[in-house]
C-alpha cells in the first residue's frame, strides 16, 4: 500500500493545480468538501457542549474527541488543497453561545455526542 502510495505522489509531483483537478471527480470534489463542512459543524458543536459539561471525565473523553476530528480536519484540508477545491468557510475558534446550565446535564450532552 505504501508503494502505491508513494508512487501516486511522485506522479503528482510535476502537475499544476488544473491539471490535479482533472483527476478528481465533481462528485468526490463535492463529498470531500460535504465531509469537511460535517466535520467543522461537529467541531463547532463540541466546542459548545464542552462548556457546558461538569464531569471531569466527560470532558476528558469530549477533549479526545475534538483531538481526533481536529487531525480528520487537517487530512481533509489537506487533500482539499492538493485538487484545489475551494474551503468551505471555517467555524469560529470560541463557540459564543449562552447556555443555560441547569438545562443542560451531562447525560444529554453524552447522548447528543454518541449519536453524532
Amino acid at each position: 500500500m505504501k508503494i502505491t502510495s508513494i508512487t501516486e505522489q511522485l506522479g503528482s509531483l510535476g502537475k499544476s493545480s488544473k491539471e490535479k483537478q482533472k483527476t478528481i471527480s465533481i462528485a468526490e470534489a463535492d463529498a470531500l468538501w460535504g465531509t469537511l463542512v460535517d466535520r467543522y459543524d461537529a467541531l463547532n458543536l463540541t466546542n459548545t457542549l464542552l462548556t457546558a459539561v461538569r464531569d471531569e471525565d466527560l470532558k476528558m473523553v469530549i477533549r479526545e474527541g475534538l483531538d481526533v476530528l481536529n487531525s480528520q480536519i487537517k487530512a481533509l484540508e489537506g487533500l482539499m488543497k492538493t485538487f484545489s477545491i475551494p474551503m468551505p468557510p471555517k467555524p469560529p475558534e470560541q463557540a459564543n453561545v449562552i447556555i443555560d446550565l441547569n438545562a443542560l446535564t451531562d447525560r444529554a450532552i453524552y447522548r447528543t455526542i454518541k449519536m453524532e
